[in-house]
């Protein structure tokens, strides 16, 4: 009861009671020093009665009442001097315990906690943290003041980092709405302000970034975002716009094929090296293009020894070694095309020169041919005569003998003369072969030249209408070589023919030979040989027209041949003519 009292007493009810003790106590103390100071002063008045009496009656019994009077009130002073005393310690203890309670209970041990937790609070931030209060006084208030004021603190930080978290996780619509006041309401102020700026800049930002993420660099920030920010985003964008037009500008004069301009502007970092890469670019691509036209410029004027020899990077040095290498493919082409041209000039005036031996010898076979069908009519006279005379038989068989060994004679000349046609044929064919071969390779490098300028462009359609001129060439000479193939195949057919047929016809002239030694003793068999001759001598005239049919054709082949010999030979000079419109070089000198 009396602890509970005790707690529920307030320092100033406690200050109060101590004060009205204290009065009480100097009440009483100004009670019992007046007191005693008149109880002494009656003894000292009594004192000096008896003092003054004392000489002259000492022995009176008035004295001895007053002695023992004095006596009395010294006794009773000094009892209640020793009242006085208890009083006065009684009261001055119960003060001193009150006053020691009071600090101790009331105000020490509690203002130590309250300093511990303001302490602790202080050192460690954390307003989670409460005082705890034992007594409901003055000292036990402040403590639940310093909770509350803890306690609205933390709330009020609690909402503004509940806020700041969500600021921080993107989420810049949030307000600071704790109740507040003063410096606290001041700092919730701030606290929604900082938000609201930071808002603006991040939305004004995150419209900068979509526009610069959509190419574009006008974007600047908004006029209400404060700081440095602004003025720092929009440089840069401003920056990043100067130099992506001034770069769209040097672009546009690339595209036009126009590579003497640069970017000037001045920037660092990253965009400095981006400057540095597009200039080294269009450095690049000006000496490529500047490389490339010269060399364009010297196929144009027929000079296929030009090589580049500038170092390029990427695509422009492959373009350079594919271009060098089509300039040296092109001479060693043009090269090729020139020697096989004297090649096959010289193959075409031998061809030439062939074919008027082939027409000198083919009348050569035509004269006696002639004169072989002449005997042979003439044999054939002598024979159907023989037989009608074969009484004049032995008379006649010396003559017919002497005929028969001049018609062997014939004969075997026209055998040579068949079996020389059969050789000149095959000389022919050679040169038919080698004029196909010129042809094809003719043709084949008509083709790469074909190639080649389709790969030089606009530059290399001269050269594309010489290689199909060329190439047109090539076919007709191949065509008339197979033209002259199927003709000298057939010619050499009907040559063999006919060497066979004169082969026989020599067998048969043997044969008449030994008949006519044999004459006299088978003159009765003259009729059934006259006849049998007859009969091969008719043979032989058909198988001398068909030879004579033969070499008519071997003669208009032949002509056929020279013209068309005559005609390559035009065609080699014009091939000649336009191929030694280019300067070309050995390809061993060029690749050394």
């Amino acid at each position: 009861m009396f602890s509970h009292l005790w707690s529920q007493t307030k320092i100033v009810t406690l200050s109060r009671i101590l004060l009205i003790m204290m009065a009480l106590a100097g009440v009483f103390f100004t009670g019992a020093f007046s007191f005693l100071h008149h109880n002494l002063s009656e003894i000292h008045q009594d004192w000096q009665s008896f003092h003054t009496g004392l000489s002259t009656l000492a022995n009176s019994p008035d004295n001895q009442v007053l002695l023992t009077r004095i006596s009395n009130k010294i006794d009773a002073l000094m009892n209640l001097l020793l009242w006085f005393i208890v009083a006065v310690l009684s009261t001055v203890s119960a003060f001193f315990i009150l006053m020691y309670s009071t600090l101790i209970h009331k105000i020490v041990r509690p203002l130590k906690s309250l300093e511990k937790g303001i302490t602790e609070t202080t050192s460690t931030n954390d307003f989670s943290q409460v005082i705890p209060v034992k007594h409901p006084d003055e000292v036990g208030q402040v403590s639940q003041c310093f909770n509350r004021l803890t306690q609205g603190l933390k709330n009020n930080f609690d909402q503004i980092n509940q806020r700041l978290s969500q600021v921080s996780h993107g989420e810049f619509s949030v307000r600071c709405d704790v109740d507040a006041h003063g410096d606290l309401l001041i700092l919730r102020d701030n606290v929604n302000d900082a938000i609201s700026s930071l808002e603006i800049t991040m939305n004004s930002l995150e419209e900068v970034t979509t526009h610069l993420s959509q190419g574009n660099f006008s974007s600047r920030m908004n006029q209400q975002v404060n700081g440095k920010v602004r003025h720092s985003v929009d440089h840069a964008m401003q920056q990043m716009d100067t130099i992506i037009e001034q770069t769209n500008q040097i672009m546009e004069k690339v595209h036009q094929a126009d590579y003497d301009h640069r970017i000037e502007i001045d920037c660092s970092g990253r965009l400095a090296e981006l400057k540095n890469n597009i200039n080294k670019t269009i450095n690049s691509l000006s000496l490529g293009i500047k490389s490339f036209n010269s060399a364009v410029d010297a196929l144009k004027q027929g000079n296929l020894t030009y090589h580049i020899d500038t170092h390029f990077e990427g695509d422009l040095d492959l373009l350079k070694v594919n271009l060098n290498k089509t300039t040296q493919h092109l001479n060693q082409t043009i090269y090729q095309v020139m020697q096989h041209s004297r090649t096959v000039s010289e193959g075409i005036q031998q061809i030439a020169s062939g074919n008027q031996d082939l027409s000198n010898r083919t009348k050569h076979q035509a004269d006696a041919l002639e004169n072989t069908a002449q005997v042979i009519n003439q044999i054939s006279a002598s024979i159907n005569e023989t037989a009608e005379n074969a009484k004049e038989a032995q008379t006649l068989s010396q003559q017919t003998l002497s005929q028969a060994n001049q018609g062997q004679a014939i004969m075997r000349a026209s055998v040579e003369s068949m079996t020389k046609i059969s050789q000149s044929s095959d000389a022919i064919n050679s040169f038919i072969e080698l004029i196909d071969n010129i042809a094809f390779q003719t043709n084949l490098l008509a083709l790469n030249a074909a190639v080649e300028a389709a790969r030089a462009g606009e530059q290399g359609r001269g050269f594309a209408v010489v290689a199909g001129e060329v190439r047109h060439l090539a076919s007709q000479s191949a065509q008339a070589a197979t033209d002259i193939r199927g003709v000298i195949h057939q010619v050499v057919e009907e040559v063999q023919n006919g060497s066979e047929h004169l082969h026989k016809t020599q067998l048969e002239f043997d044969q008449l030979a030994d008949h006519i030694q044999a004459v006299n003793e088978l003159i009765i068999h003259i009729s059934n040989s006259s006849q049998a001759q007859a009969k091969g001598i008719n043979q032989v005239n058909r198988t001398i027209a068909d030879i004579d049919q033969g070499i008519q054709q071997n003669a208009g082949l032949v002509e056929e041949t020279a013209n068309n010999a005559d005609q390559l030979t035009d065609l080699s000079q014009a091939l000649m003519t336009s191929v030694s419109q280019f300067t070309v070089q050995s390809p061993l000198a060029l690749s050394a």
